[in-house]
C-alpha cells in the first residue's frame, strides 16, 4: 500500500493477542498515524485511556468473556465518551456478531453508536484501512458540522449581546435626549417668562391700561391655543407671548390718540393708530430671531378680517393664522374693558357681538375664523362672573398688604435695597419686616400684587 500523510489523530490497539496488536500498529503507522497506543490487557487499556481521554478512535479485539468485553466498553463510555471504536472479534467460521455472542450489552452499545463497526478477524488491511479513513472522515465532518453550530451560536450570542447593548445605548441615548430636550424647554420657557415679565413691567410703567389690555389678550390667547390641544401649530406659551406683544406699538401714541374711540379719531390720528403694528415691528427688532420671526407676521396681521374689510385687505387663509386669534380675543377685550368702540360693556353682550361679527348673510362671509371663535366663546361661557380686568396685578401701598397676598414684582425701597423678591407670598414675618424698614425711615413704593387666575374659571 501507498504510504499516507500524517495523521495526528490519536488511536488505541488492544487485542489479547500480542501478534494481532503488534499487526494492527504496523499498518497505522503505515497508514500515516503518528504514534498509535497498544495495551495487551485491560487495565492496560484502561490507563491508556485514562491518559489520552482526547482518542479519536479505539480498536478492541474480543476478550476472554463476554463480562471483560462489558467491562472494557464501560470504561471507554467513561473514559473517552466522545471516541468511536472497531470492534475485532473471532468468527469461528460465522461472521455475524450477534450470533457469536448472547452480550445483549455489546448490541446495545453498537445500538447506540459506541461501535463504529465490527470486524472478524482474520482482516482484510485495505478494507481495514477503508474502513478507518471513513471513520475518520465522518468523524471530521462531525467535528467540523459542530464547529460551524458552536460558531453559529456564539455569532448568535454575539449578535444578542450587540443588540441588547445597542438598545441599552439607545435607552440612554433617548434618555439623554428627552433629558437635553426637557433642560432646553425649562430654559426657553424661563427665557420667554422672563421676556413677557419685562415687556409687562415696561407697559406697566407706561401705559398702565395698554399693559392691562395686553396682559389679557396673552391670557385668553393662552387658554385658547390650551383647548385646541395643537401645540405645533398652536404653542400656548408663544400665543401668550405674542398676545403681549400685539399693541406695543401703542407705547408710544399721543395720550388724547390712545384713549378716544375709533369713530371719533381724526384722519392723522387714524393714520398714526393704523400704523401701531408697525411700530410693534420695528420696535421689537431686538428680540431673539426665533421669537421675532414667529411674532412679526401676527402682529403686523392682528387687525384684519376674514372678510377681508381690514386694514391690509388680506382674506380668509392669506392671514396668519395666530393673528386670527388675537383679531377675535382683541376685539372682545376692547368690548368689554375699553372705551376703543365706546362704553366697556359686559360679558354677554360682548360674546353677542362677536357671534354678530361672525358671519354676514350680505357678504356670506364673517370676520372671524369660526373654530377658533367657537373655542373661544365655550371658555367664555365656562369663565365666572368676576371681572377680568381685577385679575391684573394692582398696586397697592405697604400698609394694605395682606397675608397670602403675592408679590407681582421686586420690592424694593426708594434707595434700591432689595427687600423681598417677585412671586413671593406675604406672610406674618414678612409683614412685620416690611414695617422694620418703614420704622428705619425707609420708603417702599411700587408694591404690586398679584390676583389669582385660578378663580376665573368654575370649578
Amino acid at each position: 500500500m501507498k504510504s499516507r500523510r500524517s495523521i495526528p489523530d490519536k488511536i488505541l490497539l488492544f487485542d489479547p493477542s500480542d501478534i494481532v496488536v503488534k499487526a494492527l500498529y504496523n499498518l497505522f503507522r503505515h497508514l500515516g498515524f503518528q504514534q498509535p497506543l497498544t495495551a495487551a490487557t485491560v487495565d492496560q487499556a484502561r490507563g491508556v485511556m485514562e491518559s489520552n481521554q482526547d482518542l479519536t478512535l479505539y480498536i478492541f479485539g474480543q476478550q476472554k468473556t463476554p463480562e471483560d468485553d462489558q467491562k472494557l466498553f464501560v470504561q471507554s463510555q467513561m473514559l473517552c465518551p466522545d471516541a468511536i471504536g472497531i470492534y475485532l472479534y473471532s468468527t469461528g467460521g460465522d461472521e455475524s456478531l450477534i450470533q457469536q455472542t448472547s452480550n445483549e450489552f455489546l448490541v446495545w452499545m453498537m445500538n447506540q453508536g459506541s461501535i463504529f463497526k465490527a470486524v472478524p478477524k482474520p482482516w482484510d488491511n485495505s478494507q481495514l484501512a477503508q474502513l478507518v479513513m471513513e471513520m475518520l472522515k465522518e468523524r471530521y465532518l462531525q467535528n467540523q458540522q459542530q464547529r460551524r453550530q458552536q460558531q453559529d451560536r456564539q455569532k448568535l450570542r454575539a449578535q444578542k449581546e450587540m443588540i441588547t447593548q445597542l438598545q441599552a445605548e439607545r435607552q440612554l441615548l433617548q434618555e439623554s435626549r428627552d433629558s437635553l430636550e426637557a433642560s432646553l424647554s425649562q430654559a426657553e420657557t424661563r427665557s420667554n417668562q422672563s421676556l413677557t415679565d419685562t415687556i409687562l413691567f415696561m407697559l406697566q410703567l407706561a401705559n398702565l391700561d395698554l399693559m392691562r389690555h395686553s396682559r389679557r389678550v396673552g391670557f385668553w390667547c393662552q387658554k385658547v391655543a390650551e383647548e385646541l390641544k395643537r401645540p405645533q401649530d398652536y404653542p400656548p406659551e408663544l400665543l401668550n407671548i405674542v398676545g403681549i406683544l400685539h399693541d406695543v406699538g401703542k407705547i408710544n401714541l399721543p395720550p388724547d390718540t390712545f384713549g378716544l374711540p375709533i369713530h371719533q379719531l381724526n384722519p392723522v390720528q387714524q393714520e398714526v393708530y393704523n400704523a401701531h403694528p408697525t411700530r410693534a415691528i420695528w420696535l421689537l427688532r431686538r428680540l431673539p430671531d426665533q421669537i421675532r420671526q414667529k411674532v412679526r407676521h401676527p402682529i403686523r396681521e392682528h387687525h384684519e378680517k376674514m372678510d377681508g374689510s381690514g386694514p391690509l385687505k388680506r382674506f380668509r387663509q392669506q392671514i396668519d393664522p395666530w393673528a386670527r386669534l388675537i383679531s377675535i380675543v382683541n376685539h372682545y377685550d376692547h368690548l368689554r374693558h375699553t372705551t376703543k368702540f365706546g362704553s366697556p360693556t359686559g360679558k354677554e353682550h360682548a360674546m353677542e357681538k362677536l357671534e354678530a361679527e361672525a358671519y354676514s348673510h350680505a357678504k356670506r362671509e364673517g370676520q372671524y375664523d369660526p373654530a377658533l371663535l367657537n373655542v373661544f366663546l365655550e371658555l367664555l361661557q365656562e369663565s365666572n362672573e368676576l371681572e377680568e380686568k381685577e385679575l391684573e396685578p394692582r398696586q397697592v401701598t405697604v400698609e394694605q398688604l395682606r397675608a397670602g397676598d403675592q408679590l407681582a414684582e421686586d420690592l424694593y425701597t426708594t434707595t434700591d435695597l432689595l427687600v423681598l423678591t417677585r412671586g413671593t407670598t406675604i406672610s406674618t414675618e414678612s409683614r412685620v419686616k416690611l414695617s422694620q424698614y418703614l420704622d428705619e425711615g425707609q420708603e417702599i413704593d411700587q408694591v404690586w400684587i398679584e390676583n389669582d387666575y385660578h378663580d376665573l374659571f368654575k370649578s
